[in-house]
């Protein structure tokens, strides 16, 4: 975090209304909990996050949008600043997160451009350390902005919060249930998938199950809610996706929750799997490589042209994890391709930058 950045609080405040004319901020926002906040609309406001106890909640993104007069000022940077602290405690101090220029944006007026500044490979995890209790979640957003074309300060002299105030939520970390899951399993016949469970023993806070499905592993839905009946359980999903599926369960009860790992399974001939997401794509592209053989791969992305803008190699493990690859400054808006081969192994999917 810049040293400089409390003490010039005051300085901030007139520099965004000298400056109002020439630069400014008009959207900003991030992603929490693959939940998207935008502002100015106070989205984040009054917002409770409840988490269990070690249950993760991560911030994957940021993201600033700024104008310029092209001709009389520049705009060299954009920041998101948070912090986290327990509901009537003196608060800490702001922690700062840089967003790199992502891309030029068609300006609403004469003479002036908006630029995107985005952070979209964040991964922190706001729940890490935090005990039970009720928090304080504070956001607000920055920019590098100079009234001269050619130069900057090299700190943030706009920013963009809610009036005098910042963009506030509450985050709740509740104790986890006393039930343990001892086993979780799928099986499939490639038609339906079976899952298997079970707990150590039934607590009293234990009330029900809900189990949660995704296509992706990063967005889940509710499959189902089944109710407290023994250690021992089986349900059966007659409706999978085909090709893969993550489940996941959550025991709840009593205002606490306890999650189980989560697990993927195939249903049905798996081949070409690779997922992208987010999709459109910002500053950063990141896919899911899943059941594709361990090996070497060469990365390419091409354009609609056909024309290579980005090249590298990666080492895939054979898992399902994410991997995450950065693109070039400046790409224009359209839609892009990204294809992984080696000696043996082709895959291709397509993507958008908007």
């Amino acid at each position: 975090m810049r040293k400089l950045i409390f003490i010039l609080q005051a300085a901030v405040c007139f520099c965004l209304v000298s400056r109002a004319q020439n630069t400014g901020i008009y959207e900003a926002g991030i992603i929490v909990g693959g939940n998207t906040y935008t502002e100015p609309s106070n989205s984040l406001n009054g917002k409770v996050i409840v988490k269990a106890k070690g249950q993760r909640l991560e911030l994957t993104s940021a993201f600033v949008k700024t104008f310029k007069n092209i001709s009389a000022s520049n705009v060299c940077g954009g920041y998101m600043f948070y912090r986290i602290y327990p509901i009537n405690s003196v608060p800490t101090a702001f922690n700062e997160l840089d967003c790199e220029l992502f891309s030029n944006i068609n300006g609403g007026r004469p003479g002036f451009q908006n630029q995107l500044w985005q952070n979209n490979s964040i991964n922190l995890n706001l729940a890490a350390n935090l005990d039970t209790g009720s928090y304080v979640f504070e956001v607000y957003y920055a920019a590098d902005a100079s009234a001269n074309y050619s130069s900057c300060n090299g700190f943030p002299t706009l920013t963009m919060k809610n009036g005098t105030e910042y963009f506030k939520a509450t985050i709740v970390i509740t104790a986890p249930l006393d039930a343990q899951f001892s086993s979780f399993f799928l099986r499939t016949n490639n038609e339906i998938v079976f899952i298997d469970w079970s707990i150590e023993q039934v607590t009293n806070d234990l009330q029900y199950f809900i189990l949660e499905k995704s296509k992706n592993g990063v967005v889940w839905h509710v499959l189902d809610t089944v109710g407290v009946n023994g250690t021992t359980y089986l349900y059966i999903d007659e409706t999978p996706y085909l090709g893969v599926n993550f489940y996941r369960i959550r025991a709840k009860g009593q205002g606490k929750n306890n999650y189980s790992i989560d697990r993927r399974i195939y249903v049905g001939h798996v081949e070409n799997i690779v997922t992208i997401y987010p999709n459109p794509v910002h500053r950063n592209l990141r896919f899911r490589m899943t059941a594709v053989i361990k090996g070497k791969y060469d990365v390419v992305v091409y354009n609609s042209d056909g024309s290579r803008v980005s090249a590298q190699t990666i080492s895939h493990d054979g898992n399902d994890n994410y991997v995450t690859i950065p693109l070039p400054v400046n790409l224009a808006k359209g839609v892009y391709w990204l294809v992984l081969y080696n000696s043996t192994e082709f895959y291709k999917r397509s993507f958008t930058i908007e």
